[in-house]
């Protein structure tokens, strides 16, 4: 191998750290996966990182032979979609194009977006409960704590398995610490991913010469103890 397709390589894991990442949080929680052949996926709080690699969700049709049809909706303050409060509600479920293949055996994936709190959505006719829901470092322990407070309420209620990543296992611990207030279950408590990012970012908060990496940390919950 090059030392330019190494490097390609390298750098390509951030991008393909989220298709894969998630791909680990459903071996996790769905015993039945090699054959399903619908998965719906959840993204809770998406924002740029997320919007930018919405293609390469193909990559879990390619990884699910089974699989027929992936739906991912997206849900945050900075989605594209509409919100509760402006006509129309959700926006229009988009059809994304697949690969060649994909198309030949009668394979699809669609994209729906949402503008609001995913506590508000799931008050919508709209909502379905997702096979998967996924907070991509959400910092909810960090910053903005009360509007995700009746989110991360409704996500153990209703017994939504759900994946979380963070960027250090402090920022990870603390947010399972207010889950096992609310009683929730642990499927995965908190570890790292080895489906991170490999490009290191530098850390000038933890500690001298640390860094870390997108997605460094996941853990998993389901539902009340």
């Amino acid at each position: 191998m090059t030392e330019r397709m190494w490097l390609y390589l390298f750098l390509a894991t951030e991008a393909m750290t989220i298709p894969l990442t998630i791909l680990a949080g459903l071996e996790d929680v769905l015993p039945e996966l090699p054959d399903a052949q619908s998965l719906s996926i959840h993204i809770v709080g998406a924002a740029g990182k997320e919007f930018a690699n919405l293609m390469l969700f193909e990559e879990l049709l390619h990884l699910l032979p089974s699989l027929i049809y992936l739906r991912v909706v997206t849900i945050g303050p900075r989605s594209p979609g509409e919100s509760a409060g402006q006509t129309g509600g959700l926006s229009q479920e988009v059809s994304m194009a697949c690969c060649s293949i994909c198309e030949s055996q009668g394979r699809r994936r669609t994209v729906t977006s949402y503008r609001g709190l995913y506590h508000d959505y799931a008050r919508t006719s709209q909502y379905q409960k997702p096979d998967l829901a996924v907070l991509f470092h959400s910092g909810r322990s960090q910053a903005e704590g009360a509007s995700w407070a009746p989110t991360t309420r409704f996500l153990v209620d209703s017994a939504t398995a759900t994946l979380c990543t963070t960027y250090t296992n402090r920022e990870a611990l603390e947010e399972v610490a207010e889950l096992d207030h609310l009683g929730a279950c642990m499927i995965v408590r908190p570890e790292v991913n080895r489906w991170k990012a490999l490009p290191p970012l530098p850390d000038f908060l933890e500690r001298e010469h640390a860094v870390y990496y997108h997605n460094f940390y996941r853990y998993i919950f389901q539902g009340k103890m």
